[in-house]
């Protein structure tokens, strides 16, 4: 699985349907806490009264394994799409502390610049000419940003001249434009049809 609601099976897998099962139950809250993290009885050592877990403690970890807790998450994750829910914080279990800092750091010092939290949905449908355009201009469009983003890092940057400069290369040669129609055009058919299916489902409602 390399991307989110996706499964690929290949020849070598002998048995599909446990595959399935498997994957029926991929996104389960005490599931997806162990794939995210590590497993029960390493990373999760105890329940409080709620029936949380809660995570292992840099100390606890370095006294049984000899790493921190972040060392022991990196070498047990499994790498893939995971969904977790906010909720499951409230009813499986805790966010680790590391998580919580970064957390207070998002909302104390980068939201109150935000003037939207709208995000692009993962699951918009592209057409094949829209597919066949990203994959035309995508990775040197992103080759090129993250280029430039490296050298402004480096020796800072930029100046207006090199920053027209830049925004002049990413149309230009990069396909910009055309990529950005193609997210534009797909995001607009996604909203029409979240508009059209809440709609449908306050006319049931109201029926």
């Amino acid at each position: 699985m390399t991307n989110s609601g996706n499964l690929n099976i290949t020849s070598e897998c002998k048995s599909p349907a446990n595959l399935l099962k498997f994957f029926d139950k991929w996104n389960e809250p005490e599931n997806v806490m162990q794939l995210q993290y590590g497993p029960i009885g390493t990373y999760f050592t105890q329940q409080d009264e709620n029936g949380i877990w809660k995570s292992i403690t840099d100390q606890e970890a370095k006294e049984k394994f000899g790493k921190t807790a972040g060392e022991l998450k990196g070498e047990y994750e499994v790498y893939g799409p995971k969904l977790i829910l906010s909720e499951y914080y409230n009813t499986t279990f805790e966010m680790e502390e590391r998580a919580k800092e970064r957390l207070t750091d998002l909302n104390e010092f980068w939201m109150p610049y935000v003037e939207s939290t709208a995000v692009y949905p993962v699951d918009c449908v592209y057409t094949k000419e829209e597919l066949d355009t990203i994959d035309m201009y995508k990775p040197d469009f992103e080759s090129t940003v993250a280029e430039q983003e490296g050298l402004w890092l480096k020796e800072g940057g930029p100046t207006d001249a090199e920053w027209e400069s830049y925004v002049t290369t990413l149309k230009e040669s990069c396909g910009m434009d055309e990529l950005l129609k193609v997210y534009q055009d797909a995001y607009d058919r996604y909203a029409a049809a979240e508009s059209g299916n809440s709609e449908a489902s306050a006319d049931s409602t109201a029926e």
